[in-house]
């Protein structure tokens, strides 16, 4: 399919509209959540996951982008491969997850439902990239917003019934069992032959992915890495009044996210000329930058007012872990449609030598500067993300726009 202005605008819709019902699914059900929930709880389930995340990230090859970027004729050969690959990398999840699970005395019934859930997402994912192929976003778009209305459904009954915690824990497993259901039904499900992998295969694939290794790798480990310093610094009680901070601040990025990546990706991978392509990435930055400062002036504005109201007065420590992510709030998504462009043009290493490196050299020095000073952890490392992702957004957009006919302006 070509990309013309108006296809662009209409899967922009179709993704945006999903965006924006399932953010304000998961803002309901969160309200409803933090009712029944303690801190402790969002405290304990985000460790957990952090944990589960690491060890994937350690050895998740990212499947899904390769198949979204390949040509027809590379996947009619490769595809195999890369669902054997995928098999591998699973099984690996599953060993290295529940030894370090069983380390720490995680490893319980609720941890087991996300590590199925973690494990069953990337070969779900393929599929779900296989099906995005076809650039049928209006189906994929239901499609996705059923199956996370579905785990939400799941989340609230569930804590209405008493069944306390696990909600949590089992909402993604839900979630992937519907996406399965629903390609089977739009017949979007692939039946993938395997193979013995030879070490020329190998070697290969490292030749393929290993810069998207890198940086999945990189992307996935930061993530984890606030998560499991703040549980560190401030216990589970400190990392669930952070988890919310953050499901709060991540809202605008949920908005935009399908836009900025997903679609940006197939985009300007269909933009020959560079030209175009920071032409094109020079007006979204600039439309991104509105849109965003207008999310910073409402949360700052209303946060003190509006957490104590809706979330209960429990919640009051949300407050200034929200305000000092405000710098999250601002950079997350545009340095989304920075990666977005470097994915495209094949310049990984820019993003990750430039982007990566500013995400940690924020984060770590600002942690570094808590531990040291005795500072109140999840405030101090909620300003160590927004750091981080500000150092990313503003180190890549230089670099990209250094020359002069490149200029933002």
């Amino acid at each position: 399919m070509k990309f013309t202005n108006a296809n662009v605008a209409k899967h922009a819709a179709w993704m945006m509209s999903g965006a924006v019902i399932q953010a304000a699914a998961a803002f309901a059900t969160n309200l409803v959540l933090v009712r029944v929930l303690l801190p402790e709880d969002f405290g304990r389930f985000a460790i957990v996951m952090a944990n589960i995340g690491l060890a994937q990230s350690i050895v998740s090859v990212p499947i899904g982008t390769v198949v979204l970027r390949a040509s027809e004729e590379e996947l009619e050969q490769k595809l195999s491969l890369y669902a054997a690959v995928n098999i591998i990398q699973n099984v690996t999840v599953l060993v290295i997850a529940s030894s370090v699970l069983l380390s720490i005395q995680k490893f319980d019934l609720r941890a087991i439902l996300l590590l199925i859930s973690f494990i069953s997402s990337n070969w779900i994912s393929v599929q779900m990239n296989l099906y995005e192929r076809r650039f049928v976003y209006g189906k994929l778009s239901i499609l996705e917003t059923l199956a996370h209305l579905l785990g939400h459904i799941f989340a609230i009954v569930g804590a209405l019934s008493g069944i306390g915690s696990v909600v949590l824990y089992g909402r993604e497993l839900v979630r992937q069992i519907s996406l399965i259901l629903g390609l089977r039904y739009l017949n979007g499900l692939q039946s993938i032959k395997l193979r013995w992998l030879r070490l020329e295969d190998w070697k290969e694939l490292l030749k393929t992915i290993h810069g998207f290794w890198l940086d999945g790798f990189l992307e996935s480990s930061f993530g984890r890495l606030v998560i499991l310093t703040v549980g560190s610094l401030s216990g589970e009680a400190g990392a669930g009044y952070f988890f919310q901070a953050q499901r709060l601040a991540i809202i605008p990025h949920q908005f935009l996210q399908p836009v900025t990546q997903r679609l940006a990706i197939n985009y300007f991978s269909h933009k020959s000329s560079h030209d175009k392509q920071t032409k094109h990435l020079a007006k979204g930055l600039m439309s991104l930058s509105g849109i965003l400062l207008l999310a910073v002036i409402i949360i700052r504005l209303g946060a003190p007012t509006v957490i104590p109201v809706v979330f209960g007065d429990s919640w009051r420590p949300v407050i200034p872990i929200l305000i000092a992510m405000l710098g999250f709030v601002l950079c997350a998504t545009m340095f989304n449609l920075l990666k977005g462009y470097c994915i495209a043009t094949k310049n990984l290493k820019t993003l990750i030598v430039l982007g990566r490196s500013g995400q940690y050299l924020g984060f770590l020095s600002v942690a570094t500067l808590v531990s040291i000073l005795d500072y109140e952890p999840s405030v101090g490392l909620a300003f160590g993300l927004s750091l981080g992702y500000l150092l990313a957004a503003v180190s890549l957009t230089l670099k990209i726009f250094s020359k002069k006919e490149y200029s933002l302006l």
